[in-house]
């Protein structure tokens, strides 16, 4: 149990760390993309051809799903809290209720008494660890984050992939895609 609490700490609680280059942007910062002119004597809607009728409108720009900004929002603490090892800052981004899964329902972890235990004891253990986000979805309270964990007690560097699901400022369930076993 200790090993798959320790790979949570390192794989899940994924990160950008301040120090690494700039983050991308973050759903609210994204912006769409205008569509581009259509052919002259292109076809409109009606099947007309050469009347300049340009593709449909995107949607406007500004800030996309409040409930998927606020999401990537808590999950960016989390990650920032996790790379300085501030056990408390870390926490507060978790409700009480906290639950841990790894893919297929195992719960590694129930319980922010329990992540308080073995966040210190990882910090401890692995004082340079980090991670770093390599890619991001986000849909709704859901953040889906592949990311790298390093320094973590001279091991190799670790990919995974943690999903968070984000409810009223706090993460209450994740559940961890480990790296595939390396064949021997």
């Amino acid at each position: 149990m200790r090993g798959a609490l320790l790979f949570f700490l390192a794989a899940s609680a994924c990160a950008r760390s301040a120090e690494r280059e700039p983050t991308p942007p973050s759903p609210e910062t994204v912006s769409a993309r205008p569509a581009p002119p259509a052919p002259s004597g292109a076809a409109d809607s009606a099947g007309a051809a050469g009347t300049g009728a340009r593709a449909p409108e995107p949607p406007p720009s500004g800030p996309l799903d409040p409930l998927a900004t606020e999401a990537a929002r808590v999950v960016d603490r989390q990650n920032a809290a996790y790379n300085r090892h501030d056990v408390e800052a870390f926490l507060a981004t978790f409700a009480d209720s906290i639950a841990v899964h790894s893919l297929g329902d195992t719960t590694v972890l129930a319980g922010k008494a329990r992540l308080r235990e073995t966040t210190a004891a990882w910090f401890a253990e692995a004082p340079g660890a980090r991670t770093e986000v390599m890619q991001r979805m986000v849909q709704g309270p859901f953040v889906v984050d592949r990311q790298r964990v390093t320094g973590a007690g001279g091991s190799p560097p670790l990919d995974a992939i943690g999903i968070y699901e984000v409810r009223e400022g706090l993460i209450h369930r994740i559940w961890t895609i480990p790296p595939p076993p390396t064949p021997h």
